[in-house]
């Protein structure tokens, strides 16, 4: 091998290191720039405990207002969005073997009086009902009450039935006309003679 072939052999390992330490030095601040941002990336943590959701009856009939109550179980406090004047919950009806979502919205309530968003704190509970939504459970059927919770992974629901109204049954009075026979005897002669008596 002669010298130039030496040098050029040299310069293309001293190339091949330049490159080497760039692309670890570009890898390397790549890297720490992706551990920076995902310090800084909030990840929730999902408390430990449930939710619970109750509703005051197992069974209601048509036009009866239905409550429920959400009771927090965590240790830390949950956060309900409030959708005014959408009914609050999500509600469903059980329909052809399926869960079927029903919808309203209030014309009765004012959703400036109303929060936008419920936090209920731990070991606490909040008590709702659909008064101002009364077309919801108009049919009977079985209903489903789910509440959907920020930082809480779990689906809390309800199952409860809607009956009919039963029908008013009115007692009837019936009069009717008996006739008993009355039987009378006539008086009868036990003496004999059939004359007078003089």
């Amino acid at each position: 091998m002669t010298d130039v072939q030496k040098i050029h052999q040299r310069n293309r390992f001293k190339r091949l290191a330049v490159w080497i330490v760039i692309y670890l030095l570009v890898f390397g601040i790549f890297l720490a720039v992706i551990l920076h941002q995902s310090s800084r990336v909030n990840t929730l943590g999902f408390p430990a405990g449930q939710i619970g959701l109750t509703v005051s009856n197992v069974k209601y009939t048509v036009g009866q207002t239905v409550d429920f109550t959400i009771t927090n179980q965590l240790d830390k406090p949950i956060t309900l969005v409030e959708n005014c004047p959408n009914a609050p919950l999500h509600i469903y009806q059980w329909e052809s073997s399926q869960w079927v979502s029903l919808h309203s919205t209030s014309t009765t309530i004012i959703c400036s009086n109303q929060p936008g968003r419920i936090v209920i704190q731990p070991n606490a509970s909040y008590k709702g009902n659909y008064s101002n939504w009364p077309q919801l459970f108009a049919k009977p059927g079985i209903y489903r009450l789910v509440a959907f919770a920020e930082n809480y992974t779990s689906l809390p629901f309800v199952d409860f039935e809607v009956v009919a109204k039963p029908i008013p049954v009115t007692p009837t009075v019936i009069i009717q006309q008996v006739f008993t026979p009355i039987y009378l005897t006539a008086p009868t002669d036990h003496g004999g003679g059939g004359g007078t008596d003089n």
